[in-house]
């Protein structure tokens, strides 16, 4: 209560606060909309763009097994072949033998050209047989090549290994090795080595990543075998110990998954630039829809709540039609602009009590807990007055009534 003389300096027309706090409202109520609205966009293009690696992956990754599948039946349906164990048992090669490959240059070249079919016989290590060849190749002891300390050491049946061909680099060949055993024995009589090429496998595998950042294609190892536009890396750890999930970095979102057959690993990432860009763009549409409701908010008002305006003017129309004069009751909590104008529209006499009671009696209990017990009335009285007068000359200038008495 001490403090409302105080407050009454600062307070506004009733008219000016209503529509201040209304437009305030109005504009952060619309803030929080649109910043609710954007986050949700901004999410959803986020899953958009995880949906889209993720079903390219998922595509790749069923091609990719596709294909070595396929590779896998093309080799079993040769080295299981009575045909190709008997030739490779056989120490002298014969006419016959050498057919036998021109057939299956036939069958399965001309069909699969992307794949270049080699033949090597057990105890023959310095011989290679091929299906475009009419007779056995010489080559150096293939006992100390990669290919074959691989699946002599693995004792797999089969093994898949990067090669360099031609001086252009390791893994610029893909290489799968078969075993070729004996029909009634375990015993190998050789080995059927398929090379793959690899820019096929990167045109077949990455031919739809127009909508990435980058694309690639690591060995079990961790190798880059082929990447489109740029190399996507996923730390090591996260690729042994999970077979698919999402990874993400400063600028990139990246989805891998592993593919069963060949241990390779597909990594797909998408821009978190290029994702916001689309939404970033709508800020400014967010922006100026907010200026359009404050403003149009702001016309509203003042026309929706010009009757506290209208009311001035009734006032000047009573003042016109009566011959009393008026008084105004309440003052101490009406702003000072509003007495100010009522005065001016026909207002003789403003009531103020309340603010003029409530300095009094607190100032008086103040003095009061200030002088003890016992104190004499007239003392404690003289040091109430000039703060009650101090509030009644306020008043006077707020009223503009001094100098006037």
């Amino acid at each position: 209560i001490q403090g409302m003389g105080k407050n009454m300096k600062q307070k506004q027309t009733i008219t000016h606060r209503f529509l201040k706090y209304l437009i305030l409202i109005i504009i952060g109520s619309n803030l929080l909309v649109a910043m609710f609205l954007f986050g949700i966009m901004r999410d959803n293009a986020m899953k958009q763009a995880e949906n889209l690696r993720q079903n390219l992956m998922e595509s790749n990754l069923t091609m990719m097994q596709q294909y070595f599948d396929d590779v896998d039946h093309i080799a079993d349906a040769i080295i299981y072949n009575r045909d190709i164990i008997r030739l490779m048992r056989n120490k002298q090669d014969t006419a016959s033998d050498l057919t036998l490959l021109r057939g299956i240059e036939s069958q399965y070249y001309y069909s699969n050209p992307d794949l270049k079919m080699s033949f090597f016989k057990s105890g023959h290590w310095t011989n290679m047989y091929s299906i475009q060849e009419e007779q056995a190749i010489p080559i150096p002891d293939y006992r100390y090549k990669d290919w074959y300390q691989e699946i002599i050491w693995t004792r797999n049946k089969k093994v898949l290994m990067a090669e360099e061909k031609n001086g252009e680099g390791f893994g610029s060949v893909q290489t799968c090795v078969y075993k070729i055993e004996d029909i009634y024995s375990p015993n190998v009589v050789g080995y059927l080595k398929i090379d793959m090429d690899m820019e096929y496998l990167k045109e077949r595998f990455l031919h739809s990543f127009s909508k990435i950042a980058g694309a690639t294609i690591l060995d079990g190892e961790g190798n880059v075998l082929f990447y489109d536009k740029m190399e996507v890396r996923v730390p090591a750890e996260l690729l042994e110990n999970n077979r698919e999930g999402t990874y993400e970095d400063k600028d990139y979102i990246i989805t891998y998954g592993t593919s069963e057959s060949t241990g390779w690993h597909l990594c797909l990432a998408s821009s978190k630039t290029e994702i916001l860009r689309a939404q970033n763009r709508i800020i400014p549409v967010l922006i100026f829809m907010l200026l359009v409701i404050v403003g149009f908010t702001f016309l509203i008002s003042k026309r929706c709540f010009s009757i506290i305006t209208v009311n001035f003017k009734r006032l000047a129309e009573i003042n016109k039609a009566v011959d009393p004069p008026l008084v105004l009751h309440g003052g101490t909590g009406i702003p000072q602009e509003d007495i100010q104008r009522a005065i001016k529209e026909g207002i003789n006499k403003v009531n103020v009590g309340t603010i003029i009671h409530c300095t009094y009696m607190n100032n008086l209990r103040e003095e009061l807990n200030r002088a003890g017990d016992n104190p004499y009335t007239l003392d404690v009285m003289k040091a109430v007055y000039p703060k009650v007068k101090e509030v009644v000359k306020r008043w006077i200038r707020v009223c503009m009534a001094n100098g006037k008495a």
